[in-house]
């Protein structure tokens, strides 16, 4: 049974904007900006952050041909995109290319198929059944419904964000389970829950930037900002913010529905606490 932890996003019907893959249409629900997590990950492998970049330089001529003409030898080869990359790219065509644009996006990817995370293809499709991006077990999924292209590549971030901070989740989860016995009061099991979260936010922000970048970096793409937390991580690369800033922030914020519409991401962590603790 999935637990669905970290404070919730409306996800609004995909704009017809930006390019499109050739799935059907569909409505995405939510997604939670920790853990739409149903437990464990283990080992793979993946490309190299710099693997996109073009090969510069070459090497030195060799002796002329029997016509004169000049041989070199090839370039090396490109380490290959992990299958973690290229599941994805079946399902949504022309993702691998904007990921390349961000040597930070590489990065993460790599760190996750080193995890053991796997692409397991449409959200619609897996055994969630549902039109918003979910991980069960160690295999992550997008819905079809992300048409855009953009979209499709936050939810596969998001998730793969996820994945790769479940260890780090898990120890804080283990320890407030131990109640008044273990190392954590509520608040403090509230506040190291969302420190994750702001770390995670700070990253998608980061990829994002370069991504905008590879895509001319053109106000027609700051309608994607808040799917990728940028105005969080440029307050925070400005320094008009800092990290602790930003987990007050969160701590503070309020779910606009569902069952914890009114709550805040501070409640909900502390309510959790004496939940999973069994109020000890």
């Amino acid at each position: 049974m999935a637990t669905t932890m970290g404070f919730d996003r409306e996800r609004p019907r995909d704009a017809s904007a930006g390019k499109t893959n050739a799935a059907g249409e569909g409505t995405p629900g939510k997604r939670t900006l920790t853990e739409g997590l149903i437990v464990q990950r283990a080992p793979a492998s993946s490309p190299d952050a710099g693997s996109d970049a073009a090969v510069t330089g070459g090497t030195a001529d060799a002796a002329p041909a029997a016509g004169g003409a000049v041989q070199r030898a090839p370039a090396p080869a490109k380490d290959p995109d992990p299958a973690l990359l290229t599941d994805f790219e079946a399902k949504f065509k022309g993702v691998a290319a904007e990921l390349h644009n961000s040597p930070a996006s590489l990065k993460l990817i790599k760190e996750a198929a080193a995890a053991g995370v796997k692409f397991g293809g449409y959200a619609e499709d897996g055994p969630g059944k549902n039109a918003w991006a979910y991980t069960v077990g160690d295999t992550i999924y997008v819905p079809k419904a992300r048409t855009d292209l953009t979209l499709a590549i936050s939810d596969y971030l998001f998730e793969l964000n996820n994945a790769v901070r479940k260890p780090q989740f898990d120890k804080i989860h283990e320890e407030g389970a131990k109640g008044s016995a273990g190392k954590l009061t509520a608040e403090q099991y509230a506040t190291q829950k969302v420190v994750l979260e702001v770390e995670g936010m700070l990253r998608l922000g980061e990829i994002w930037v370069e991504m905008r970048k590879g895509m001319g970096d053109g106000p027609e793409l700051d309608k994607y900002d808040g799917e990728f937390y940028r105005a969080e991580y440029r307050a925070y690369k400005d320094g008009t913010k800092t990290k602790d800033d930003l987990v007050q922030s969160v701590l503070g914020r309020k779910y606009t529905s569902g069952a914890n519409a009114g709550k805040t991401v501070k409640q909900y962590y502390m309510d959790q606490y004496k939940q999973i603790s069994g109020g000890k």
